[in-house]
Order: C-alpha cells, then sequence, then structure tokens
C-alpha cells in the first residue's frame, strides 16, 4: 500500500528522456568573434597613431630643411601605410559588422541553454524516478499477490482440519476469532455450558489420563460441580477438585504446607509422603 501511494503520488511525466545540449561550440564562437573585435580595435588604434603621426611630419617640413627629403619619404611611406590599413580597417568593419549583436543573442542563447538543460536534467530524473516507484509498486503487488494467495491455502488447510477434527461435543466449532457450540460464540455461553465444553475438551485431550482435576473449586457453584460430577460419571473419569478450608472435611485429601494430612477425614499414614 505504501508503494502504492507513493507511486499514484509521483508526478506524471510523458515522452522520452531527451538528451542535453553542448555549450562548448558556442563558447569557441564567441571567443573567436571576440578575437575579431580586438583585432579590429588594435588596427583602429594603429591607423589613429600613423594619423598622428603623418600630422606631426607635416609640421616638421616647415622647419627641418636638412631632413625635409627624409620626412618626405616617410610621409610618402606613411601616406600607403595609411591607404593599406584604412582599407584594412574597412575590411575589419565590414566583417566585425553585427558581432556585437551576434555576442549577446549568443549570451541569451547560452543562459536559455542552462536553463533548458536544467529542465531536461529535472525532466530525466523524474521519468527514473516514476520507473523506480513503479517497479516497486510492482514487486509490491506481487508480493501481496503472493502473501494473499499463502493466506488463502492456510485458511482453507485450517478449514479443512476443522472440518476432519472429531470434536467431543456435537454442534462444537471453531471460526476465525471464537469457538461456537451451534453457532453460539463461547463467551455466550451460560457457566454450565462453559463448563461442559471445557471439561469435554480436556478429556478429549487426555483420553487414556481420566482425571478431571479443578482448581479454586470453591469458586464454582454447587450445580456447576453437579454438571461436572456427571460428565465424569458419564466418560468414567474421576474429578478432583480443589478447595481451600482450614479444616479438612469428610472427604477428599486435606493437604497442609504440601503434606497430605487426613484422607476422608481420618489422619494420613505416619509414612505419607509430601506432595510438593
Amino acid at each position: 500500500e505504501k508503494a502504492e501511494s507513493l507511486y499514484k503520488a509521483c508526478p506524471v511525466v510523458s515522452g522520452a528522456p531527451r538528451e542535453r545540449q553542448s555549450a562548448s561550440a558556442l563558447f569557441t564562437q564567441r571567443e573567436a568573434l571576440r578575437a575579431e573585435l580586438n583585432a579590429t580595435d588594435t588596427a583602429g588604434d594603429l591607423l589613429e597613431e600613423t594619423q598622428r603621426s603623418i600630422e606631426n611630419l607635416s609640421k616638421d617640413i616647415a622647419t627641418m630643411e636638412r631632413d625635409l627629403e627624409t620626412a618626405r619619404e616617410a610621409r610618402t611611406k606613411m601616406l600607403a601605410d595609411e591607404e593599406r590599413q584604412t582599407e584594412m580597417f574597412r575590411l575589419r568593419l565590414q566583417n566585425t559588422d553585427g558581432h556585437a549583436t551576434k555576442i549577446a543573442e549568443i549570451d541569451a542563447t547560452l543562459q536559455e541553454l542552462d536553463d533548458t538543460n536544467a529542465e531536461v536534467d529535472a525532466h530525466n530524473r523524474a521519468l527514473e524516478e516514476r520507473a523506480a516507484k513503479q517497479d516497486a509498486y510492482r514487486t509490491a503487488l506481487a508480493r501481496a499477490k503472493q502473501l494473499d494467495d499463502e493466506c488463502k491455502r492456510l485458511l482453507t488447510a485450517k478449514d479443512q482440519r476443522i472440518a476432519a477434527a472429531n470434536m467431543p461435543i456435537p454442534g462444537l466449532a471453531i471460526t476465525d476469532d471464537v469457538v461456537t457450540l451451534n453457532g453460539v460464540p463461547f463467551a455466550d455461553l451460560n457457566t454450565a455450558q462453559r463448563i461442559q465444553v471445557s471439561a469435554m475438551i480436556a478429556m478429549a485431550q487426555n483420553p487414556t489420563l481420566k482425571v478431571i482435576f479443578v482448581r479454586e473449586g470453591a469458586l464454582i457453584s454447587r450445580a456447576n460441580l453437579a454438571v461436572l460430577q456427571e460428565l465424569a460419571d458419564q466418560q468414567g473419569y474421576q474429578l478432583w477438585i480443589e478447595k481451600f478450608q482450614e479444616e479438612a472435611g469428610s472427604t477428599g485429601l486435606h493437604i497442609v504446607e504440601g503434606h497430605v494430612e487426613q484422607i476422608d477425614g481420618k489422619p494420613a499414614p505416619a509414612a505419607q509422603l509430601s506432595l510438593i
């Protein structure tokens, strides 16, 4: 029952287990784009530095006649470098157009990927947990059926043994809960009937030792003792009744501290052995 309740309380998850997505390729692509942006920034810085150098050299031409030719050659070279670097910078700007937007999209995708993978993990764990609880539930059902079959077998065997038993009293039966006599529970029988049933069962259990021993006989009424006496006479049994009294009676054994003191009102032989 516990396994069944756990199984039924488990949330229902449909579908097959899903595979987790890898983020390594996106991380690699993002780093490559960032490297290109950094190179573009470097090219821009280089272009700005070249342009500043051209400006400084142009100013020096007017005041430095001696180095004019050298400065002009340097300027010509710088102008060529500027053209090359300008084209390079233009191409890099063209190639990296939209990179920042793509990086932001990749970051958003990575965040969504983490959320998706967390959902996939939760889904797969739920499937595994449900499968485990379903197996436990099926095992419990199988065990319950096994125990139920065994109980039925034992009940059938018990009923067969009861049916085959030789009851000492007609109408005596045994149910799951009580002993009955003609369909009446033993506890609902009157005192005489209970004494009769108990005595007959005792005699059936000890058919060779034909003695009925009654403890605390002083608590039994004369009428019920008469019932016992009649049963003992009918079945050939002796009736031994234990009673407490200070003085010895005219019949029976009077025992004091484990020794027989009198028999039928007469002193017992001196050699009488202790009964305890």
